[in-house]
């Protein structure tokens, strides 16, 4: 009996079973990086926004007084919104942002500055 040469049936669904393992081990490390991506930037998008926010806040104490800060909200696309609050004390205000949106947690950022 000759020596076969070329692969089996067995050796061809070996060789297509260990393929498809790789590509979906692939597939999922694809979905959890872009899951990390988004994750990073929502992060970077609210401490961003929230800092921008603050320094208007800051601005509007600098040259109006604390008395001239007030709370509010602020939409922006995709559902986003952004809601900051101030709290008054005789010497400083308390300043928290929150930004929010349906598909991420809420990031929070918060710092008290003192009155003129």
């Amino acid at each position: 009996m000759a020596p076969s040469r070329g692969t089996t049936l067995v050796e061809l669904i070996v060789a297509l079973t260990m393929l498809t393992i790789g590509v979906l081990g692939l597939i999922g490390t694809t979905v959890i990086v872009n899951a990390y991506l988004t994750r990073g930037r929502w992060g970077s998008f609210t401490a961003a926004e929230s800092s921008r926010r603050l320094e208007i806040l800051r601005e509007t104490a600098s040259s109006q007084g604390c008395a001239g800060l007030s709370g509010g909200m602020a939409a922006y696309p995709a559902s986003v919104t952004q809601r900051w609050s101030v709290s008054l004390s005789s010497l400083s205000a308390d300043l928290v942002v929150v930004m929010s949106s349906p598909r991420a947690r809420p990031e929070t950022l918060a710092t008290t500055i003192l009155c003129p």
